[in-house]
């Protein structure tokens, strides 16, 4: 008697569904790694672009700090100045005390006009 199997009826059926086309499997294969492909590419040009952005605001916020810090030690200097003329003024007693109203006056002047003559970048 020759051995016969028997086939299932659902094991038979091994066609696609409608939904899904029908062709060469390769193409859809290659399609789907073009894809893949394009959007590493992008993804690394994106990021590429992002470390470049990154730097340059780097960049940007440490030379604002110099100009800051450049700005601090000239503003403290001419506080310091200012200082030290109104301590000199205060000691010179020779002078009358309108002439030494007046110095004092000058020196104020000076010390203000150095803070509004400083600059914001």
């Amino acid at each position: 008697e020759p051995c016969m199997s028997t086939v299932n009826e659902d094991e038979q059926s091994t066609e696609l569904p409608s939904s899904v086309p029908r062709g060469n499997d390769d193409d859809a294969e290659d399609n789907a790694e073009e894809r893949l492909a394009r959007s590493r590419d992008r993804n690394r040009e994106h990021a590429r672009r992002t470390r470049l952005r990154k730097k340059a605001q780097l960049q940007a916020l440490q030379s604002r700090v110099k100009e800051l810090q450049d700005e601090s030690r000239v503003l403290r200097q001419t506080v310091e100045e200012c200082s030290i003329a109104s301590i000199l003024l205060g000691l010179s007693s020779g002078n009358g005390q309108a002439q030494q109203d007046d110095e004092f006056a000058e020196i104020q002047k000076a010390c203000n006009n150095a803070e509004t003559e400083r600059t914001f970048f």
